[in-house]
């Protein structure tokens, strides 16, 4: 389960200037705004109400609510400077300081009827963008990934199988192999498909005549990589995507084989 109250946080927002190691993200909607309330705090203001966040709270109650503001908090336990910043689409903490944090309880989130609930995992979806074959603008845009949270809301799996039997027309999946170093391949005839699920990204194996050129076949794995901690690949409802313990930034990547076993990246995409 990707954790919040770690390192860093970064928002996907088109906004400039600063750089974050290993920062971890949050896709929230177009539109947001960041108004700086103090040296070491940023308060996020969501302007699309489309969205809605699906989550978990540090008391471990799950969470489904849209919501208003959220606010990131910094902390520098070394020397030199951390505050909240933006740079690439991105906001989180950052400065020259040596041990530069998110404080604790550094997300919270404030919802439509004004409860103001502490965040431990989750992330924003959108239920109006539906489900569709991953394109390769969708790769080079870096959209985000799938989250263990999205598979416990009942609109969610709905919209996920109706698309997998649209798609396959019926036909009967097999199962996916999975291979001695912890990857999975398509079996013979099918493909490792990318798809964007209400505006992230996963995996479905559909027949081979039904993919498209993200897809990788026989020939390809798809894996799981974490820059800080472990995540490792969970399939839930003919859906393959990445969780676990990853306090930096989990990836789910693709490729297709080359000689001497070297993969050509085909597909990825980051959790935030």
């Amino acid at each position: 389960m990707k954790k919040f109250n770690l390192k860093s946080i970064a928002v996907a927002m088109l906004i400039c200037c600063v750089s974050f190691a290993n920062a971890q993200k949050i896709w929230v909607p177009d539109g947001t705004q960041l108004v700086k309330e103090s040296e070491n705090s940023t308060k996020l203001i969501f302007k699309n109400n489309e969205s809605i966040y699906l989550g978990t709270s540090s008391e471990g109650s799950a969470v489904r609510t849209q919501i208003v503001e959220a606010w990131v908090s910094c902390d520098c336990t070394g020397t030199g400077t951390c505050m909240p910043g933006s740079a690439f689409g991105k906001v989180g903490c950052g400065g020259d300081c040596s041990a530069c944090t998110m404080k604790s309880g550094g997300i919270s989130m404030r919802t439509m009827d004004g409860t103001l609930i502490k965040i431990e995992s989750g992330g924003f979806i959108n239920l109006n963008f539906g489900v569709r074959l991953c394109s390769e603008s969708d790769i080079s845009n870096k959209v985000p990934a799938a989250f263990n949270e999205m598979f416990d809301n009942e609109e969610v799996i709905n919209g996920i199988k109706a698309f997998i039997n649209e798609q396959s027309n019926g036909l009967k999946i097999p199962e996916i192999i999975n291979n001695n170093n912890g990857s999975i391949s398509a079996p013979d005839g099918f493909v490792l498909q990318p798809i964007v699920a209400f505006g992230r990204g996963l995996l479905i194996l559909l027949p081979k005549e039904k993919g498209n050129a993200t897809a990788i076949g026989s020939d390809g794995k798809a894996s799981c990589s974490c820059t800080a901690g472990t995540c490792t690949l969970k399939s839930k409802l003919m859906a393959t995507y990445c969780d676990g313990d990853c306090s930096g930034t989990c990836t789910l990547n693709t490729g297709k084989n080359i000689a001497n076993s070297e993969l050509i990246p085909i597909f990825e995409s980051s959790q935030y």
